[in-house]
């Protein structure tokens, strides 16, 4: 059961309104996932992204800020100054909107949680140092230990770049990707949330609401920094070194050239998901975009809307995913989360 054109999506089934506000709304969604900090592929990425999305972005909330204020040069300066001037074990928060904070959300946004970290000019007894604090830390029983940095950004399903071939094709062309220096990343089907709304209860509506959506509907990926920021970089001691993994399979799955190592190298890994047809893969550096069929898909679970390309992906891919992920709380508990995640693993065949 394939899902239509992100234009010709029924968007109001997958939309939540409250009086004037939008607190759900669908999207097209590319994400990134960093280990380190590459300042130039992170300036295009912002730039290339701002230039995208136009004026459909108007609004921003940074750092300490308590509500979304008006873009304006200086914002559009700001990453470009922290990557510039980054202070030491300092994390940094930059998010643009598609309105004001009282109208909720909209499918346009772009945000960049950033955790400067460079490796030039690092001696090997730096690294001797470096790579034993964290296994002692691993072997103490820390198990979150690397945050990373997340890019996200999203589109309405009106927008140019909803067009699969052309959001593939832009994909391609950004310099984190075509370099390889990633950890993981994924494009597909999304909701954006509204996540400062200020009633307990339309936050209680929202989550349930979004929960419900997503269970039904697997396809769509949902956002949290905090769910994951700390989960992508899991220290493997088998080879002493920070294992990037994969959030979930998506349409779009980028896997680092450690994922690829770790599957077993890129001919097996190209082996497994040739097996079936509609998956495609290309290179991105010493990396892999895998393609799950010629479109995003949103699934249907309660109509047999499975999504087999997706569930093909997840089976090979799944040594490298995150094995669990956290909630919203008890409106969208950690069980039903842990559900959406493994949607792909369980139930059915591919």
């Amino acid at each position: 059961m394939s899902s239509p054109a992100a234009d010709s999506l029924d968007a109001t089934r997958y939309t939540l309104r409250v009086d004037e506000a939008t607190l759900i709304v669908p999207c097209v969604t590319f994400v990134l996932c960093l280990d380190k900090t590459d300042r130039t592929g992170l300036q295009q990425f912002h730039d290339r992204g701002l230039e995208a999305l136009g004026g459909a972005v108007t609004h921003y909330r940074a750092e300490q800020m308590k509500g979304r204020a008006p873009i304006t040069a200086r914002t559009r300066r700001m990453l470009q100054t922290w990557l510039d001037k980054p202070t030491a074990g300092k994390q940094y928060y930059l998010e643009y909107y598609g309105c004001a904070g009282g109208d909720g959300v909209t499918g346009a946004g772009l945000s960049i949680d950033l955790t400067p970290r460079t490796y030039a000019g690092k001696t090997p007894e730096f690294w001797k140092q470096w790579m034993a604090s964290w296994k002692k830390l691993y072997q103490d029983g820390v198990r979150h230990l690397l945050p990373c940095t997340l890019l996200r950004l999203t589109f309405p399903l009106d927008h140019p770049l909803a067009n699969p071939d052309r959001l593939y094709a832009w994909i391609e062309g950004l310099q984190l990707v075509t370099s390889g220096e990633f950890g993981s990343g994924y494009a597909g089907y999304a909701l954006n949330v509204h996540e400062s709304v200020g009633s307990m209860n339309l936050q209680r509506l929202m989550n349930e609401r979004l929960a419900a959506l997503v269970l039904q509907y697997p396809g769509f990926d949902w956002h949290n920094t905090y769910s994951i920021v700390d989960k992508l970089l899991p220290f493997d001691p088998q080879t002493e070194t920070f294992l990037p993994l994969i959030k979930r399979a998506n349409w779009i799955s980028l896997i680092s050239a450690r994922a690829i190592a770790h599957l077993g190298g890129g001919q097996r890994v190209r082996e497994q998901l040739a097996a079936t047809r509609g998956i495609d893969v290309d290179d991105a550096g010493p990396g892999m975009i895998v393609r799950a069929g010629a479109a995003p898909e949103t699934g249907d679970l309660p109509r047999g809307g499975t999504i087999p390309l997706f569930r093909a992906v997840a089976k090979v891919l799944r040594p490298v995913r995150l094995n669990t992920i956290a909630g919203l709380g008890s409106s969208f508990p950690d069980d039903r989360a842990q559900e959406w995640l493994d949607a792909f693993d369980k139930g059915h065949s591919a």
